[in-house]
């Protein structure tokens, strides 16, 4: 999927509380950011708590989310 679909998608999930999206946004970015926390920690208990983590925090800030960036 590309940088701008999963823009969109979160973009939507910020301003209208659509979950559907942001569950395609995370279908779309868990593998390869998994990969980035398992060559962190090591550990794949450890990788799976960053990653749920990392997607808390932008559940979280998701109103600080700055379209003219990339989100990945």
């Amino acid at each position: 999927m590309q940088d701008t679909r999963l823009e969109t998608l979160f973009d939507r999930f910020r301003r209208r509380g659509d979950v559907a999206a942001l569950g395609e946004v995370f279908d779309a970015t868990a593998p390869e950011l998994l990969r980035v926390a398992m060559a962190l920690v090591r550990e794949p208990a450890e990788a799976d708590d960053l990653l749920q983590q990392t997607f808390l925090t932008a559940i979280e800030r998701a109103e600080r989310y700055d379209a003219e960036r990339r989100l990945v």
